[in-house]
């Protein structure tokens, strides 16, 4: 995806030694940087990112960049002087590029208020400071952190906890040990769905801990962990209302292989469902295909992870593990009954989706134009069971904006 003439807070300009890492869109009032007092030098530099006062996640890393403005009539490459980034006298990132006078580049902060100064300094003395721009920016710990050492807030969670035939059950998905077991050795299906708010799908990172496999309790071993399905998805439903997408939820979708969030004709009247538009990140444990009867051609036969849209797979983004656009990766061993660290991001339109700190997923989502939407979490078995787990679920939308005697 090319890089805009001028930056944005969602598309940052890139490094000038490019790094795989893509930010979400800044937070908080867009308020030009500072420039210190006290540069009289002709030369000086603008800082574009990130927004001034605005706040940022210790778990993403932030974009900064700027642009050195030499003196007038300086037409030659800017090769004398270096640009040189740091907080507190401890360096963040030294360098420019010469012909464009940008200096960028990614780092993560921990959590606080930070003020992080650009100087402009001679090439031959870089303790000749020729001009200074700052910017004070605060790093939040975490989003809307979900522990669970109690039962999650009805006021705020809709649980939908359904058997076979997607009637309601009395299944207690709240584990004593601080988890939620969002499935286990029976036909199962649950969708938690936050009916306070509607995230942009634009700028959403979810942060979690899942354990997925065959084992009654996690971090073990135990007889045929191979033998599982079908797994976890992650959604954003464009709906007006929670109302309507908890009823959604409950009448069109039902266990199996469409995890929970592929729409069907309703179970009580045979209702088809309504056109309606969707993302969907699923964690797929089973291989289905068209020879066993199902409508749909994974496109591998391992565990894998996947894009989806709007309620179905017929416009599916990878009909074949030959497809360029990729948004899909094996994990084999994703049911391993172990607990793993996974971070969704969404920025713009550019998902990244880790394991462990490892990259699955970094691409461009084509044709992803909707805003709004309700997030809603879904796990499924079928015929085949598999203990599904949740842990640790962050939140992370706006971090608001803290001064330095405020955090």
């Amino acid at each position: 995806m090319g890089c805009p003439d001028e930056p944005t807070a969602g598309n940052p300009l890139p490094p000038d030694d490019p790094q795989p890492i893509a930010t979400l869109p800044d937070a908080g009032a867009s308020v030009p940087a500072e420039t210190d007092a006290g540069s009289v030098s002709s030369w000086s530099f603008d800082i574009t990112q990130p927004l001034n006062a605005s706040g940022h996640f210790a778990a993403s890393p932030i974009s900064f960049s700027g642009t050195i403005v030499p003196p007038s009539g300086h037409n030659d490459p800017i090769e004398n002087v270096q640009v040189r980034w740091e907080e507190d006298g401890n360096n963040l990132h030294t360098g420019h590029d010469n012909e464009s006078g940008r200096s960028s580049f990614n780092t993560s902060l921990a959590p606080g208020h930070h003020t992080i100064h650009a100087h402009v300094v001679d090439f031959d003395n870089t303790d000749n400071i020729l001009a200074t721009a700052s910017v004070n920016i605060y790093v939040c710990a975490n989003g809307d952190l979900l522990d669970f050492s109690a039962a999650i807030d009805d006021a705020v969670w809709h649980t939908h906890i359904g058997d076979q035939n997607n009637t309601s059950s009395e299944r207690e998905i709240w584990h004593e040990d601080g988890y939620l077991e969002l499935s286990n050795s029976v036909s199962n299906h649950t969708a938690l769905v936050e009916k306070t708010r509607q995230f942009s799908p634009g700028n959403l990172h979810l942060a979690f801990r899942m354990s997925m496999g065959r084992c009654a309790e996690p971090e073990t071993t135990c007889f045929g962990t191979q033998d599982v399905a079908d797994g976890f998805a992650i959604s954003i439903f464009s709906m007006d209302s929670a109302e309507d997408t908890i009823a959604l939820i409950n009448n069109h979708t039902r266990p199996g292989g469409g995890l929970g969030y592929m729409l069907m004709d309703s179970l009580q009247d045979g209702t088809p469902p309504p056109s309606i538009e969707a993302f969907h990140l699923q964690f797929d444990a089973y291989y289905n295909h068209t020879d066993i009867g199902h409508h749909h051609d994974d496109p591998t036969e391992n565990a894998h992870v996947q894009v989806h849209f709007n309620g179905n797979h017929d416009s599916d983004l990878d009909p074949s593990p030959d497809n360029e656009i990729s948004l899909w990766a094996e994990i084999p061993e994703l049911v391993d009954n172990q607990w793993h660290d996974m971070s969704v991001r969404i920025s713009g339109n550019t998902l990244i989706v880790t394991r462990d700190g490892d990259t699955l997923i970094e691409g461009t989502i084509p044709a992803y134009d909707f805003k709004g939407g309700y997030l809603v979490l879904t796990a499924t078995t079928g015929a085949v069971g598999m203990y599904q787990r949740l842990d640790d679920l962050d939140i992370m939308t706006t971090c608001p904006y803290q001064a330095a005697d405020e955090d």
